[in-house]
């Protein structure tokens, strides 16, 4: 065969080729379809909680953060909560994983919850999905607004994160503003609460709530609680000291933290 034909042979194999491997890509989506889905996945839920298990938790119709994590590869996230009677009750993170939108979720519940699609029951913790801890501090709650987010945020500035997978240990940021502020009149009364978060890139990977809470008599205190967003191991140190450390997350339909793969 003479060069000229061989050149011939070769463009049509590289041709082929190219049209070969572009038909087997997954087509990526651009910033505004990841945030179309991202809107539209938590709209499917339906969830029920609260202590006799059957009131219906709201949706935060917006998101609470829109994260990338460069370490991972994952371009875009979004975090959304649901709500009952102003508490945050289920966190939900969104994330493009290849064709589909996976949907993590950690219950931040103290009571059993149910999550429902189309009628059909696809998560039913039945434990709760994180443990109020009291907080010591030196400075009870104040009554100014501005002046409590300052106590809440220095109260968070004494934990510090990591993830410790095998061999490891990854140091994680705190944001320094909280994800979520709220409050609720249920007992224990909630006189304010805030959600902040431990970060690889913008991505969340443990949830620390702090809140001020009134007794019936009027007392106001500080708790806390922990909750993973990540099935990576992981500890959380409060002025040096470890007071909680999770192993690799066991997923099923009832345990409090789970990823539901998308579509």
């Amino acid at each position: 065969m003479n060069s000229l034909a061989l050149r011939w042979v070769g463009a049509i194999l590289v041709t082929l080729f190219v049209v070969d491997d572009a038909s087997t890509q997954e087509p990526t989506r651009t910033a505004e379809q990841l945030q179309e889905a991202f809107d539209a996945a938590p709209l499917k839920f339906a969830f029920k909680g609260g202590a006799n298990g059957d009131e219906n938790l709201e949706l935060v119709d917006q998101p609470l953060l829109n994260w990338s994590n460069p370490e991972r590869r994952t371009p875009a996230g979004a975090v959304y909560i649901w709500t009952l009677y102003g508490r945050p009750e289920v966190a939900m993170s969104l994330y493009p994983n290849n064709a589909v939108i996976d949907q993590e979720f950690q219950s931040l519940s103290l009571h059993s919850l149910q999550a429902r699609v189309e009628g059909l029951s696809v998560w039913n913790p039945k434990e709760p999905g994180v443990e109020m801890k009291s907080l010591k501090s030196d400075a009870p709650p104040v009554s100014s607004k501005p002046a409590r987010l300052r106590q809440m945020r220095n109260l968070a500035r004494e934990f510090t994160a990591q993830l410790i997978p095998p061999g490891k240990t990854i140091p994680l940021r705190m944001l320094p503003s909280p994800l979520y502020r709220y409050a609720s009149d249920r007992s224990p009364k909630i006189i304010d609460g805030t959600i902040f978060t431990f970060v690889q890139g913008t991505d969340p990977e443990v949830l620390l709530l702090i809140e001020a809470v009134a007794d019936s008599d009027g007392e106001t205190s500080w708790r806390y609680g922990l909750a993973r967003m990540s099935m990576v191991p992981m500890e959380v140190l409060h002025k040096d000291q470890s007071v909680w450390k999770v192993d690799w997350a066991h997923q099923s339909y009832s345990t409090p933290y789970k990823v539901i793969p998308g579509e």
